[in-house]
């Protein structure tokens, strides 16, 4: 048996949420920018983009969050082990960023 946790994320209007798949305990809402719209979960993080600003905030579960600027035009989000890919553009042009070291 794994001792590893497990969660699901949920971006809702409200905030981000956190259910732990464990013991069924949801933690939030945790504050998000004001469009956000796009959610991605990878190990120990989850990330949201808003599209309008531009910004990708990075939280991981020890509470840091990360503020990354990819620019207007943004529009999907996929984590990445050491980052994460973002498309940019009228031509969905991905891009990659990495995460800082931790």
């Amino acid at each position: 048996m794994s001792a590893a946790r497990r969660y699901v994320w949920a971006l809702t209007d409200g905030g981000l949420y956190r259910l732990d798949a464990r013991d069924t305990r949801l933690a939030g809402p945790f504050g998000v920018t004001p469009h956000a719209r796009e959610l991605a979960a990878g190990v120990g993080r989850a990330l949201t983009l808003d599209e309008d600003l531009g910004i990708v905030l990075d939280r991981t579960l020890a509470g840091r969050v990360r503020t990354y600027d990819v620019g207007e035009g943004a529009r999907a989000l996929a984590v990445a082990p050491r980052g994460f890919w973002v498309t940019v553009g009228d031509q969905a042009t991905p891009r990659f960023v990495a995460f800082p070291d931790e």
